[in-house]
């Protein structure tokens, strides 16, 4: 996750900072849906704790579904890093 955050956050400093006379439009797109679908899962823990409890079978598997998909946002941002 700390990976995902990190590389994340730097592909977004890079074009904030370097080549501002051309924005990549679809890349933006691309990074946006990367970060929206990372917070799909976790605001969702607040409600899933109060109605089921932290250590509940809901939690678990909405943690699974946080893994998941860090993993597969963790390929994609990887994609772009090796491609950019």
């Amino acid at each position: 996750m700390n990976r995902f955050v990190l590389s994340l956050t730097l592909i977004l400093n890079v074009f904030c900072s370097v080549g501002q006379s051309v924005f990549n439009e679809p890349l933006a797109q691309n990074l946006e849906r990367i970060f929206f679908t990372a917070q799909q899962w976790r605001v969702e823990i607040d409600s899933i704790a109060k109605k089921f409890g932290y250590e509940s079978k809901e939690m678990e598997t909405n943690w699974m579904r946080m893994r998941r998909q860090d993993s597969l946002n963790l390929d994609a941002v990887e994609e772009i890093l090796s491609r950019y």
